[in-house]
């Protein structure tokens, strides 16, 4: 046998053999992020009543909750988590249908657009600012209600949850890259118009302080620039990344056969 078409037979195998595996490996995923997104969720939740009432600054808090990319990203996770664990599962079992796929292949074209840029966009965001000078990106009064632990799994587990992601997925997903960077133009679009709103519209006050700061001065517009910038930057860094990972399945499985 010829050395391409016996690494053709090999890369065969080994996408039939961990084929399966991949799939478990997801779902261990899918339930991790699941777990520990909603935990987080309740528990965040419910020491907001506990303090609400001793500490009616936290009004404020109560009101923007939903106008924190912070949580539009871990909504973002939890929605894919349940997309995959309910599709991963029926195949699993043998349920095989042509919505199931549809389905499945629009969840990966979700992953890539929405969910994978905005986690690594927040995460990108907030630890340096945050070491720099906390309040620009945490209101002092979150403390009273995000522990230490909270904020990590709002702002450094959602980097993780993509990263077993990507690393799992299978190797050829068709994504149009002209679809996927409208989409993440258009969810850009609908985040900073909440922004805004919340700014100009109903509360008058930035969700961040450091937009505050930066109101103003030329810092202001290319703040929104670099926004746009990390997002499209991780959207075209995944595929590589990915490349390179079942490059390096490949030649260890030829390696070893």
């Amino acid at each position: 046998m010829k050395t391409d078409t016996k690494s053709c037979y090999l890369l065969y195998l080994l996408f039939s053999s961990t084929m399966d595996k991949f799939i478990y490996y997801r779902l261990i995923g899918y339930l991790v992020t699941l777990c520990t997104h909603l935990t987080n969720l309740a528990v965040v939740t419910s020491r907001l009543q506990q303090k609400l009432p001793s500490n009616p600054e936290l009004t404020i808090f109560l009101n923007l909750q939903y106008r924190y990319l912070t949580i539009w990203t871990t909504v973002f996770q939890v929605i894919y988590a349940i997309m995959g664990l309910v599709c991963d599962t029926l195949i699993i079992i043998g349920k095989k249908s042509p919505t199931i796929t549809t389905i499945r292949d629009a969840s990966y074209k979700y992953f890539s657009a929405i969910v994978l840029p905005f986690a690594v966009l927040v995460f990108t965001l907030f630890w340096p600012i945050y070491f720099y000078d906390k309040p620009l990106v945490f209101p002092p009064k979150s403390n009273m209600v995000i522990c230490p632990t909270s904020n990590i799994v709002f702002h450094a587990f959602i980097l993780p949850v993509v990263v077993w992601e990507l690393v799992f997925q299978p190797k050829k997903i068709y994504v149009s890259h002209t679809h996927s960077c409208v989409y993440i133009l258009l969810m850009y679009v609908i985040y900073n118009t909440s922004l805004f709103y919340t700014r100009y519209g109903d509360y008058g006050v930035w969700p961040y302080l450091i937009l505050k700061v930066l109101e103003g001065t030329i810092f202001f517009p290319l703040f929104f620039i670099f926004i746009l910038f990390v997002l499209y930057t991780s959207y075209f860094t995944q595929s590589h990344l990915k490349s390179k990972v079942w490059e390096y399945r490949e030649k260890i499985y030829i390696k070893e056969h």
